[in-house]
């Protein structure tokens, strides 16, 4: 699934989503770098853009917990 990222300071760029679940997700990078505990939005289609935050980050790949469920509600 192919996604855009915006990290807390505007760059935006293009990932692909390799796991997704209701709680998180797995992201191929490419050339891209993130930080461990970056709040970032996951832009998945047109109409959805969900907030999270970076748990582990190896090499070229990242993953991560949403912050909100779909729908906007804070996941606990």
């Amino acid at each position: 699934l192919n996604a855009m990222l915006t990290t807390s300071d505007g760059h935006a760029f293009a990932v692909v989503v390799r796991d997704l679940s209701a709680e998180g997700f797995r992201l191929d990078l490419g050339q891209e770098e993130l930080l461990v505990g970056e709040q970032i939005q996951l832009q998945m289609s047109k109409h959805e853009t969900y907030r999270a935050e970076v748990k582990w980050v190896t090499g070229r790949e990242a993953g991560g917990l949403f912050l909100e469920a779909p729908g906007g509600r804070l996941v606990s």
